[in-house]
């Protein structure tokens, strides 16, 4: 029994979830014949390298955090994601990985010339390897503007082919995508399944063009948070633990070990027999909702998720320096009025309210504070009411400006407030432009596949200008 993992862009942290719980509960399944096109080869070509799975979650959210922190994500001019991939193909596959993977892994790719399907199966080198992988997940404009060559013919993603390669006999196929895949979400949309509407990724695949795979499909152009990451990885593994009971494999580890010692390879002796007993096999979880991930995938998600609040925080500290200084660079500026108003206060001299206000002498050896003046019987309660307005004015004037500099400016609070709403309504603006392009983008390419060039013409044409009015 050989398996198929199908492309999918940035959701193929759902093939490590898959994988894990192969790898767990049916193994066998693995050491046979893998296929993938775009980003099911990456996941196929690691498998079949022994590439432990935490290295592989780990390059997957990685690549997604690089891509993420560009302006408009992997569609800006200044990134390329070839480039980023071709490196953690380098860090993670072993030296003779091309030996591991010749005549069992068979990577999908599109000629571009006549819109053909491709299977290549023999490599000479790690190199030849991470060529074939590059140009089965080259997507035009989103990956670059020039296709790639492989053995001097021009490829493009293998998905406008054979999204999902199978070989002959049994193959599990997997996807993201809601279809008539093995192994995929399960999507309750009645709609869909009333109209039947399928859009085909293979000569024997398809999937269903419902809302859910709608936005599936926008998702896997974007690159996902951690957050998503680690439920996408999850549903992989859910989806997969329900593929392997409905066919009775699901086992405890004792019972696995059995078979594995005895070398039991096939799907049929892996089952799990109706009068076969084992309490441990009756204490494992029967939904698959109570599942959960392996702990040494969940670790890896939180170094990673420790690491973003750390490049956060190291942001935000930046930010806070950075108006740290320029409000300190402001009161300095403000300095020298302040002394002036210190002089101006300190040149006022007082004058004489009325002529009948009398001083208390100070006697010479009193060590009492010096008393104000005192005024004189015949002052009407009028002069005071007078006086004590116009010096308090004075005081309100003069004190105010210089001892209670307003250092929080409402209108400033207001203008940042307005500033951060501008910014958050920019970003979802540019995730919106962002599933737009992308989607122009593979409906152009499937046009061109399905035989209406100029519709597909007139798609690229106006991304080209888009990408390059941008510029």
């Amino acid at each position: 029994m050989n398996i198929s993992f199908a492309g999918c862009g940035f959701m193929g942290i759902y093939h490590v979830g898959v994988a894990a719980c192969l790898k767990t509960y049916a193994p066998f399944i693995l050491e046979n014949k893998i296929a993938g096109a775009s980003a099911g080869t990456m996941a196929a070509a690691a498998l079949v390298g022994g590439v432990p799975l935490p290295d592989m979650v780990r390059e997957c959210v990685q690549l997604a955090c690089l891509a993420s922190e560009k302006i408009l994500g992997p569609f800006n001019p200044n990134f390329n994601i070839s480039n980023s991939i071709r490196d953690g193909l380098r860090r993670v596959l072993p030296d003779d990985i091309h030996i591991l993977a010749t005549t069992r892994l068979y990577i999908s790719m599109t000629r571009l010339a006549d819109g053909t399907n491709w299977i290549v199966s023999d490599f000479d080198s790690k190199d030849d390897v991470i060529n074939a992988i590059l140009g089965s997940s080259f997507i035009p404009l989103f990956s670059g503007l020039f296709p790639p060559k492989f053995r001097d013919v021009t490829v493009v993603d293998g998905g406008y082919s054979d999204n999902v390669p199978t070989f002959l006999g049994t193959t599990i196929t997997v996807s993201p995508f809601h279809g008539n895949q093995d192994i995929c979400p399960e999507d309750d949309s009645e709609m869909a399944h009333l109209l039947g509407f399928k859009l085909p990724t293979g000569p024997d695949t398809n999937i269903t063009l419902s809302a859910e795979n709608m936005e599936r499909l926008g998702k896997s152009m974007i690159p996902p948070k951690i957050e998503d990451m680690i439920v996408l990885c999850k549903q992989g593994y859910q989806d997969a633990f329900r593929f392997l009971r409905s066919r009775n494999i699901i086992q405890c580890e004792n019972c696995r070990t059995q078979k594995i010692n005895a070398g039991y390879k096939k799907i049929e002796e892996w089952r799990k027999l109706s009068n076969e007993s084992c309490t441990l096999c009756q204490a494992l979880p029967q939904s698959i909702h109570s599942v959960e991930l392996p702990n040494d995938l969940l670790d890896v998600f939180n170094e990673e998720l420790e690491e973003e609040r750390k490049r956060a925080g190291r942001v935000s500290f930046k930010v806070a320096k950075e108006d740290l200084n320029e409000a300190d660079h402001n009161i300095e500026n403000a300095t020298p009025n302040t002394n002036s108003a210190e002089a101006s206060t300190s040149e006022i001299e007082p004058t004489s309210i009325d002529s009948n206000i009398k001083e208390v002498p100070i006697p010479s050896n009193s060590q009492q504070e010096v008393a104000p003046p005192i005024a004189s019987d015949n002052i009407n309660e009028n002069t005071h009411k007078e006086v004590a307005p116009k010096e308090d004015a004075s005081h309100d004037d003069i004190d105010h400006p210089v001892c209670k500099p307003d250092t929080n400016d409402p209108n400033e609070n207001d203008s940042k407030s307005k500033i951060d709403t501008t910014v958050k309504a920019a970003n979802k603006i540019t995730e919106a432009i962002v599933v737009v392009k992308g989607t122009l983008c593979k409906l152009g390419l499937f046009a061109l596949n399905e035989g209406y060039p100029f519709l597909s013409l007139a798609l690229m044409c106006f991304l080209i200008f888009k990408a390059l009015r941008s510029r």
